[in-house]
């Protein structure tokens, strides 16, 4: 049972989304981020007013309260989108052969083997940690931060579905790759 999927850019993105919103570290760093930038915007702001005008600290306070809510409030999609922008210039730049273009994942008895246009993986049951699927995309993850990305609407080849139940018949936490196929 095989299946192959065109993958992009955007697939990679979405699979940052993916795993930035469900990673409790990333959480706990934007959220440091938004409480440390918006208490430095608002001292600087704080700061400057009263050390310049202190004649106007009631406007230079409320618009350090302005100042810092609004990054606090922006912060989390500032993120996102610097991420999203970093991500497509190194996609982008250069040759991603293996993370981009057409790949094939072939369900086996022992595992899974992907093939794309320059490379071709055995894996094993037992390397396979999770597999998600949200309404675009199915994660088959290796670890947080590697899987195979599958877009659902750009399967050329296969049926999802069926590789999924195929994957739920053969899949087997503890099996490892026979010897002889390293």
């Amino acid at each position: 049972m095989h299946i192959q999927v065109q993958r992009d850019v955007d697939d990679i993105v979405a699979f940052s989304d993916h795993y930035l919103s469900r990673s409790r570290y990333v959480k706990r760093a934007v959220a440091r981020y938004r409480l440390f930038g918006a208490l430095a915007i608002g001292g600087v702001t704080l700061l400057v007013t009263f050390t310049m005008a202190p004649d106007i600290a009631l406007f230079g306070t409320i618009m350090s309260l302005v100042a810092t809510l609004g990054f606090a409030s922006q912060a989390g999609g500032i993120v996102k989108r610097s991420r999203r922008k970093v991500i497509r210039r190194l996609y982008t730049a250069g040759k991603n052969s293996p993370a981009l273009g057409k790949m094939e994942l072939e369900v086996q008895e022992t595992g899974v083997i992907t093939r794309t246009d320059t490379t071709e993986t055995r894996i094993a049951w037992s390397a396979i940690q999770d597999i998600v699927s949200t309404q675009e995309h199915t994660f088959v993850h290796l670890s947080p931060l590697r899987a195979f990305i599958i877009p659902h609407k750009k399967v050329v080849e296969g049926s999802l579905p069926a590789l999924l139940a195929e994957v739920g018949r053969l899949y087997h936490p503890t099996n490892t790759l026979p010897p002889g196929t390293l």
